[in-house]
């Protein structure tokens, strides 16, 4: 690689890192003007089109870099994430299996691996994959949360929990962490702490929509009915498409007796999703 290839790589790297994807991509695609047979290139520029939900682009992308190198198990990795998004999930697995061949201490590998056999209804396999992670990468807040989230599924609600709070002790800043531990405390029927971890979601992250939503159906449950509808109009401020939220918020609206009102919500609903 000459001097000019890696000062360009470097600077798309870092436009990246930074968030600025477009501004990336058309860094990434400058290099490969100057080496086309570049495969890192190609393989970073398929994981900023994912990010930017451009997927067939992406996958394009990163069969080009497995084309340039064959055993390339980032390539293979970034692949696997795209193939996530549109749900294609037993591809996703042979590409995350291969990927972890080639690289059997990836720790990123193992954990989307996880995710991919969790999506694929095989949890107990997922499970191991996120030890996998976790035994090489012990403060891997990411594959705690999977794991935990993986145990939930299963409700083996108290090893849950202790994963989230493992992730939470490690990184409290991380808003997924508490989202899920709440949805494990009010499974465990330990609504005031559930609305705790809600309410520590919405501190971090106040667009997450699915907290709001969550922290309202605790609140039913409490039969603060009101307060539970604000949480669901908030849920709805932030994302209107959403057929549950209107769903929860009509049950709440029925609970209060605004029945009209409630019936608006369910058509709302069932015009989000007719299926409801």
């Amino acid at each position: 690689m000459n001097d000019i290839v890696s000062e360009q790589f470097t600077k798309a790297v870092t436009s990246h890192s930074e968030g600025r994807l477009a501004e990336a991509v058309a860094q990434y695609d400058e290099l490969l003007k100057l080496n086309p047979q570049f495969a890192p290139a190609h393989s970073n520029r398929g994981a900023a089109l994912n990010s930017l939900h451009q997927f067939e682009a992406a996958l394009e992308s990163c069969n080009r870099a497995i084309a340039l190198n064959p055993r390339y198990a980032e390539a293979y990795n970034n692949k696997a994430v795209t193939l996530q998004h549109l749900r294609r999930w037993q591809e996703s697995l042979e590409s995350l299996e291969k990927a972890a061949a080639f690289k059997p201490n990836y720790t990123e590998a193992h954990n989307n691996r996880g995710i991919t056999l969790r999506s694929l209804g095989r949890r107990e396999e997922a499970l191991r994959a996120f030890d996998r992670a976790i035994a090489l990468r012990p403060d891997y807040i990411e594959a705690l949360v999977n794991k935990g989230i993986t145990l939930r599924d299963l409700r083996r609600f108290e090893e849950a929990l202790f994963f989230f709070d493992s992730a939470i002790r490690m990184r409290p800043d991380v808003a997924s962490s508490h989202f899920n531990r709440g949805r494990t405390l009010n499974d465990l029927n330990r609504h005031d702490e559930a609305l705790k971890s809600f309410d520590d979601t919405i501190a971090l992250n106040p667009r997450f929509a699915d907290a709001f939503h969550e922290k309202g159906n605790v609140l039913r449950i409490m039969r603060r009915f009101d307060e539970a509808l604000a949480s669901y109009e908030s849920a709805l401020a932030l994302n209107p498409n959403i057929a549950a939220f209107h769903n929860d918020k009509a049950a709440a609206l029925r609970d209060t007796g605004r029945l009209e009102e409630a019936i608006q919500a369910c058509n709302e609903a069932i015009r989000l999703q007719p299926n409801y």
